[in-house]
């Protein structure tokens, strides 16, 4: 229903609380990893649905990356972005082919992606979807 929660979700994830509040009165909500997106089959019927990494194969974005912060992690398949090493060029976001490394803007100043969560139980976008629209399928299996 493209209700966004799962953004919200994503973002205080990220800034490693569970406060909205407290989040935004810091200024440390940084972007969220997912975008919603809106096709209209007609005026009254939007259909919507999230957008996240889809963790390719052979990611451009690695190969683009200038300064070597992207590599996808063998064990696992996730593409992550090294924070320490990302300076911000974006050359990333303009070599994804699905629009799903966004610039941080807000706070980090550097490139962002779904890495899928892997150090919990459920990723927080999957928990806390109010329809059960999210799931996570290993392919891999």
């Amino acid at each position: 229903m493209g209700c966004g929660i799962c953004r919200i979700h994503c973002a205080l994830s990220a800034a490693g609380t569970d406060d909205l509040l407290k989040a935004y009165r810091l200024n440390k909500l940084p972007a969220s990893r997912i975008r919603i997106d809106e096709n209209l089959i007609d005026k009254k019927h939007p259909l919507m649905f999230a957008i996240q990494c889809i963790q390719c194969e052979q990611p451009e974005c690695v190969e683009s990356c200038l300064t070597g912060a992207i590599h996808k992690d063998l064990k696992t398949g996730v593409v992550i972005i090294n924070k320490d090493k990302c300076i911000g060029c974006w050359t990333c976001v303009l070599a994804c082919p699905y629009s799903c490394i966004f610039p941080d803007i807000s706070v980090s100043k550097r490139a962002v992606k779904c890495e899928l969560c892997l150090d919990k139980e459920s990723p927080p976008c999957v928990a806390g979807c109010p329809n059960n629209a999210l799931i996570v399928e290993d392919e891999r299996a």
